[in-house]
């Protein structure tokens, strides 16, 4: 990352096109992955149970959003034919933003890297919708976990559009922190 660039990536493959709506360069998100800009572009994903945080450092005008599927990782049994150092290496490397409490961890510290301030950060979540006929609701744990996370950090959510049981598609512009959301509908074969 040069110097000039304002963007901060954890993104497998970025992927970017030039959206006439809006304007600007859209990026889209996959789940898994975070993105942190103080540019005039939109930051796109599409969210099921996933939850999609949007942190934004009020002072900076800088922001981000991570997309993220489960609250967080469940502990790894231990083989006890498998060496302390194996289980080192393991360890570090499900660090994965896939789970929130990693994704929440490296979206905020790429915006303090940055030079923000956690006293000026808030956010906005969105996701966690029941979009399936399981009777496990991945997408209520979510919202609980993502809810708790940033109570404890002291970020205050100034918007939401959590839950229900539709998929979404949101837009979010980190350097104006304004988000923008739209409701797909699901039909179920039966």
């Amino acid at each position: 990352m040069s110097s000039k660039d304002n963007t901060a990536v954890h993104i497998t493959d970025k992927t970017a096109y030039w959206d006439e709506r809006f304007s600007c360069q859209v990026v889209k998100l996959l789940p898994g992955e975070y993105y942190v800009s103080s540019e005039n572009e939109i930051i796109a994903t599409v969210l099921g149970s996933c939850i999609a945080v949007c942190l934004y450092e009020r002072v900076l005008g800088l922001g981000g959003m991570n997309h993220f599927l489960l609250p967080y990782e469940q502990s790894l049994p231990i083989n006890p034919n498998v060496n302390e150092s194996s289980i080192s290496q393991l360890a570090m490397q499900t660090k994965s933003p896939r789970y929130g409490n990693f994704a929440m961890m490296y979206l905020i510290n790429e915006i303090i890297k940055r030079g923000g301030l956690a006293c000026n950060l808030e956010a906005k979540i969105f996701g966690g919708g029941h979009v399936t006929q399981s009777s496990n609701d991945i997408g209520s744990k979510n919202i609980e976990f993502v809810k708790s996370y940033l109570a404890s950090e002291r970020i205050e959510i100034v918007g939401e559009n959590i839950g229900g049981n539709c998929p979404r598609k949101l837009y979010f512009q980190p350097s104006t922190n304004m988000a923008f959301v739209k409701s797909q509908t699901i039909k179920y074969n039966l």
